[in-house]
């Protein structure tokens, strides 16, 4: 509290002399000796004003604060899975599993997975579905049948907002999931 009573004081006597140097410029009729004090005063005031607004600096919890807002992200995902083993999120190799997937600021109207074995090879794709039938808010649970039996392996689940068997493309990625099919 101390340490902003000083700089307010100080930021204070800075825009008084200030006022006093424009005032004697003013009476003086632009005396260069004058004007470029004023000139060095004005700089000092942009200077400590930059730092006082917050820009960069970080705040009571020591999180750093940002002048610009930040875009918020669109159709972030998080995988719903009851079994979650060694980073890996566990699904049947009998095909008879449901993918679920959560979107949070959802734009999106079609939504797509990919599943790539540990070779990088596509072992299976399909579409996403709205659990409520329709793709109607912010926030929708997605779902999809894992009807495939697949071999026993690591995978990687990739999710997409967009329906990649009509537009294929890794700029349509939205989040990638480390998973393992096995044998329940």
């Amino acid at each position: 509290m101390k340490k902003e009573m000083i700089t307010v004081s100080i930021l204070g006597l800075i825009f008084i002399a200030f006022g006093v140097i424009s005032f004697l410029v003013l009476l003086s009729r632009g005396n260069p000796y004058l004007v470029k004090q004023k000139i060095k005063i004005g700089a000092v005031i942009v200077t400590v004003t930059l730092f006082l607004i917050g820009c960069g600096s970080p705040d009571n919890n020591g999180v750093i604060v940002d002048c610009y807002a930040k875009p918020v992200e669109v159709d972030q995902m998080s995988l719903v899975c009851n079994q979650y083993k060694a980073g890996r999120y566990i699904f049947s190799a009998a095909g008879n599993d449901t993918i679920r997937v959560n979107v949070s600021n959802r734009r999106g109207t079609q939504f797509s997975y990919g599943i790539i074995d540990s070779t990088g090879k596509l072992a299976h794709m399909g579409v996403f579905t709205s659990c409520d039938g329709e793709f109607n808010s912010q926030w929708e649970e997605l779902s999809a049948s894992l009807n495939v039996p697949l071999p026993e392996g690591k995978y990687t689940l990739l999710v997409y907002n967009t329906n990649i068997m009509k537009l294929p493309g890794e700029n349509h990625r939205r989040a990638t999931y480390p998973i393992e099919i096995k044998n329940k």
